[in-house]
């Protein structure tokens, strides 16, 4: 009888210690547009993420990288931008730089908790519009949120839980 609340214990450990979670909602269509391999992009660089009075800097310069890693698996040339452009400025660079497609990252939240010692789990939201440069138009939109687990070993970013969704977000424009 004394091993029921010792095993209760332990299934409820595995259950808050669960793996991090993610979503990919598409805002626009069901299906991706399948995207060119022969084609270029720009990722301009968002504003940094906000919780509260508390920005975090360098969180739109993070997101910007991902993208740009998973992006250059298929595309030659990836340019980032190099600071916050409003929409028609990112556009213009785009087709200055002669890239096919834009993509427009923006931090809805991202909350870097201490997840270690407070069992608040780091959540990330973030929104991506890919835009076809030589139209304006905008060929897909997709919104992208992660949340780690609540026991961590320590050390853990929000921009961490972008990899896996992001790398499969940027799969699903090209295959």
């Amino acid at each position: 009888m004394k091993r029921w609340p010792l095993i209760s214990i332990f299934v409820l450990l595995l259950i808050q210690s669960g793996c991090a979670s993610y979503s990919i909602d598409r805002t626009k269509n069901h299906l991706a547009p399948k995207l060119d391999t022969a084609g270029s992009a720009y990722v301009c660089l968002g504003e940094d993420g906000k919780s509260h009075t508390k920005v975090y800097c360098g969180s739109g310069m993070a997101v910007t990288r991902v993208i740009m890693e998973n992006l250059s698996r298929y595309l030659e040339k990836v340019t980032e931008g190099k600071y916050f452009e409003a929409h028609d400025e990112a556009l213009k660079a785009a087709l200055y730089g002669g890239h096919t497609y834009l993509f427009c990252p923006s931090i809805i939240q991202w909350e870097n908790h201490y997840t270690k010692q407070t069992e608040v789990p780091n959540k990330i939201t973030i929104k991506i519009n890919v835009i076809e440069t030589l139209t304006g138009k905008r060929i897909d939109s997709a919104i992208i949120s992660g949340k780690s687990r609540v026991m961590t070993r320590g050390g853990e970013q929000p921009q961490d839980l972008l990899t896996t969704p992001i790398r499969i977000y940027v799969d699903s424009l090209f295959q």
